[in-house]
């Protein structure tokens, strides 16, 4: 019995002791539990939190994206803008060309030959003038009118040697206006020598004397040599001045090579002796190598136009391409500026019979 209750009382020891172990691992397993609870929580709080963290971040690139988009959307609607087109600048009217300016042709002026009295400053001691194309011609009160009209017909006819009324080249006679140029003419030498040209003008004489007008009749008796003096002036100070490079009366223009060419080389002076195969031999020491030049105008113009043709012996001492197909022949240089359109030189011997003649 006392074994039995012995037994009895380590059972029930036994069990206290065992549901003691019991509760106290009840207690421990539910402190465990609510531990592993309570992590599994925090877990789950730190996951949702994770979570959260993430859903916001990834809602902040969503904006910032949506942002980034509108942006680069409006750049692109920006570029896919139509610019408005530039200004269109209304042409200027297009306009029709304007037709090449045409040159009035010269006005036809009637020539008077009319002699006045003038009270022009400078040439007092000359009461007689008559003006051909704007040059004067002076002369001294002996002078016959005859003569007077001839060399004006002369100088009509080397200007306008068609003689339409229009001056053939008007580059030469403006040269001539430019340099004041004047013919005078006198009766008895000392007139002339007696005369003080004035300054500023280019002036150039004629003896009453040595023009001829019956020499045009048949080209005989006394030479015209009012020929000569006037186209000097008309040379002089018109075509040396109007074509300096061509007709200038300086070594190295194309008449004054012409000439060299012609005399046998250059001189400056005139030489004691001519070389044998020169054809222009002027031999008049007072005249200097412009002179020369002007000298030589004269002479293969004059020859070219028929004027010397006839008289070889008097002038074969001096120019020894007296007619139109020796000079062409022998003087080929002077030959090709004589007969050159550009400078409209005369194609016709003047002969003092100047008649206007106009197309109606």
């Amino acid at each position: 019995m006392k074994k039995l209750v012995t037994a009895l009382g380590l059972v029930v020891l036994l069990t206290v002791v065992a549901f003691g172990i019991y509760k106290f691992n009840g207690i421990n397993n539910d402190i465990h539990v609510e531990q592993a609870e309570v992590t599994e929580a925090a877990v789950e709080t730190v996951a949702e939190i994770n979570e959260v963290q993430a859903t916001v971040s990834q809602t902040e690139k969503e904006v910032q994206s949506v942002a980034d988009s509108g942006t680069q959307t409006d750049k692109v609607a920006k570029s896919a803008e139509v610019a408005p087109p530039p200004p269109v600048e209304t042409p200027d009217p297009v306009a029709e060309p304007e037709p090449e300016p045409v040159a009035e042709p010269e006005p036809v002026a009637e020539v008077d030959f009319t002699i006045i009295k003038h009270t022009d400053p400078d040439f007092s001691d000359t009461p007689k003038k008559v003006t051909v194309f704007g040059v004067p011609i002076y002369a001294f009160a002996a002078v016959p009118d005859v003569k007077i009209t001839h060399a004006a017909n002369l100088m009509a006819q080397y200007l306008d040697n068609n003689e339409d009324g229009v001056v053939d080249d008007l580059a030469v006679v403006n040269a001539m206006k430019n340099n004041k140029s004047f013919l005078i003419m006198w009766a008895k030498e000392s007139d002339v020598d007696d005369f003080d040209f004035p300054d500023g003008y280019y002036g150039q004489d004629l003896g009453s004397d040595e023009t001829s007008p019956k020499w045009h009749q048949n080209k005989s008796g006394e030479f015209d040599a009012a020929l000569e003096e006037v186209l000097h002036l008309v040379t002089g100070a018109g075509y040396a001045y109007a074509y300096p490079d061509v007709f200038g009366e300086t070594r190295g223009t194309e008449l004054a090579n012409a000439m060299d060419t012609a005399r046998g080389g250059y001189f400056k002076k005139v030489p004691s002796s001519y070389p044998s195969n020169a054809w222009y031999s002027y031999d008049d020491t007072t005249c200097d190598y412009a002179c020369m030049i002007t000298e030589y105008f004269y002479w293969s113009l004059s020859s070219h136009l028929g004027a010397q043709s006839s008289r070889a012996n008097e002038i074969d001492e001096e120019w020894r391409a007296n007619t139109p197909a020796i000079l062409k022949s022998k003087d080929t240089a002077v030959y090709s500026l004589l007969t050159n359109s550009s400078y409209s030189l005369p194609t016709v011997l003047p002969d003092g019979s100047y008649t206007q003649t106009t197309d109606d």
